[in-house]
């Protein structure tokens, strides 16, 4: 039988992110050893009977594993096993690699490139998309690989600033390849798929599922040589990657932000705490010119400044501004920076240690809807069985009290920092906790 197939049947039954698929293949080297070891055998490697990892190892049926298969043959997807030489070494060397990836487009050796995660806020300012736009051009330019989650915001701009500069870009998704998400990026991933490439540890038929994204976090640093922070908060998913980066041992780098700005506040903290801060793509690329001269030349990077165009794939932006003298001007995505400017203030009390302000534009086709905050769902609060163990741990804390600071957050749970963080992310994304402003988090109250 095609070795793939028990390759899938792996994959399948290792949960994301988990330790023991590494474990199981340097220990017996082959998918189908592991697929006919007993049941004695899988508890001498550590893995405890009874548990969902045990159940799953011990259900034999390679029907899964044959549909997967079938799909992408017949869709054209690449399937990558962790024994295969064209698996990344960099990313086999993470703890806890997929023990296979999925593939579409355009394959390169990750080994033999320069690769630049550059990472980022759904919720960007435009000086936070203007800034990552422009260095990851020149990363482009300087023949590093941009590696980005493709999600929406400072992902995007990465990602399109690549493509623009005619370099290689790669996305790593959080679903499965035939899954676009977010939907307004189709024209993006369709491009991707011509130019660069979209890889996976999904099944390609996998659904979106939030707590999917975090998980995914850990690949897009293991395949690169360093991750840039374009912009994000505290609780900002990007948060997790520059934690697995440390980890598993990559230079961190950030764009500094505005002080005032909470969606900066992450950035500026990693800054802080040690990471390089970026003001031009040089401060990145030069560092790894000599030790892979047949690939990055800095000569080639444009020495006039870089144009940002329109956005072309976004539906939703959040502005930050400052509120001088008590005024607040609203700005749109529809507004051109002429009628920005031309706009008269309107005038508003001035609110006590709170010198700015965010307004969120969801576009549809015939109207604006704006609301505030960073996550919206319906009156009534889902169950918490939805969430994981440390996910309500996390909210339970965080409900506690009016608010919490994100540093007592971490120290409070006692989990891993990127484990924390990710855990941050979905509540967010699944609308139970919010950013009140740098480095405070507050669960949202429900009727």
């Amino acid at each position: 039988m095609d070795e793939k197939i028990y390759a899938l049947w792996l994959s399948e039954a290792v949960s994301a992110g988990s330790i023991f698929g590494k474990h199981l293949l340097d220990k017996y080297g082959c998918y189908e050893e592991i697929y006919h070891l007993s049941e004695s055998a899988y508890k001498e490697a550590g893995i405890r009977k009874g548990s969902e990892l045990f159940t799953r190892l011990c259900n034999k049926n390679l029907d899964l594993a044959k549909k997967i298969l079938g799909f992408c043959e017949h869709n054209g997807f690449v399937i990558i096993e962790y024994t295969s030489p064209a698996y990344p070494e960099r990313l086999k060397a993470i703890k806890n690699p997929p023990p296979v990836l999925y593939a579409r487009g355009r394959m390169i050796d990750f080994d033999d490139n320069v690769c630049i995660a550059v990472v980022g806020t759904r919720s960007y300012s435009d000086e936070g998309w203007n800034s990552t736009y422009k260095i990851a051009s020149g990363i482009a330019q300087s023949g590093a690989v941009v590696v980005t989650g493709l999600a929406s915001g400072i992902d995007t701009a990465a990602t399109r600033a690549a493509l623009d500069s005619s370099g290689f870009a790669v996305g790593v998704l959080g679903s499965g390849l035939e899954k676009v998400y977010p939907s307004e990026n189709r024209t993006l991933f369709e491009e991707m798929y011509e130019k660069g490439l979209v890889i996976s540890e999904r099944a390609p038929f996998t659904d979106i599922t939030g707590r999917y994204f975090p998980v995914r976090n850990r690949i897009i640093s293991g395949l690169c040589n360093a991750v840039l922070v374009g912009e994000g908060s505290i609780g900002s998913g990007a948060l997790i990657t520059a934690a697995h980066a440390n980890e598993q041992g990559r230079r961190v780098f950030a764009i500094p932000g505005n002080i005032e700005n909470p969606e900066s506040s992450g950035v500026n903290k990693l800054i802080k705490d040690g990471a390089t801060p970026v003001f031009d793509a040089r401060d990145i690329v030069e560092g790894f010119e000599y030790r892979y001269p047949h690939r990055i030349k800095c000569t080639t990077l444009a020495s006039a400044s870089i144009s940002v165009p329109e956005k072309r794939s976004e539906k939703r932006a959040r502005v930050f501004r400052a509120n001088p003298a008590g005024t607040t001007a609203r700005v749109t995505e529809a507004d051109t920076p002429a009628e920005a400017t031309q706009r008269t203030p309107r005038k508003t009390a001035p609110k006590k240690d709170s010198p700015v302000e965010f307004v969120r534009v969801n576009i549809t086709d015939s109207t604006a809807e704006m609301t505030t905050g960073t996550a919206t769902r319906s009156a009534a609060q889902p169950e918490l069985g939805e969430l994981s163990e440390i996910e309500r741990k996390v909210f339970g804390y965080i409900s506690e009290s009016d608010f919490r600071m994100c540093d007592s957050i971490f120290s409070a749970i006692g989990e891993g920092q990127s484990e924390v963080a990710a855990a941050l992310t979905v509540l967010e994304i699944m609308g139970y906790v919010e950013t009140q402003g740098p480095k405070v988090m507050k669960a949202k109250k429900y009727r």
